[in-house]
């Protein structure tokens, strides 16, 4: 006999109201709130809409460092893009500029 119980979910997830979702069964890499990873990166893992990145992190418009311009201007570590390059974040300050990706 199979139990039809339905399983919590584990993953973390994007409702259509661009809130993110973290079930407390999560991997404990999700789980920001006890050492897990920020919520930057679990954003871009799941390749949130620009909407969630807005509610989730704060806007920075000076992200880029004056000496390294690829670099947090806050911690000095390399900024990312997400949402096909229409955003610039650190993944460890979770902070974002809207910005298109330049060219190499």
């Amino acid at each position: 006999m199979s139990d039809n119980t339905p399983r919590p979910q584990r993953v973390p997830f994007i409702t259509p109201n661009n809130e993110l979702i973290i079930p407390l069964e999560a991997e404990q890499k999700y789980l920001y709130w006890k050492g897990g990873q920020t919520l930057a990166m679990t954003l871009a893992e799941l390749d949130a809409p620009l909407a969630a990145w807005k509610l989730y992190l704060g806007l920075d418009e000076e992200i880029r460092s004056d000496e390294n311009p690829d670099h947090c201007r806050r911690c000095h570590k390399p900024i990312e893009t997400a949402c096909q390059g229409r955003l610039l974040y650190c993944p460890r300050c979770n902070r974002y500029r809207e910005e298109e990706q330049r060219e190499a």
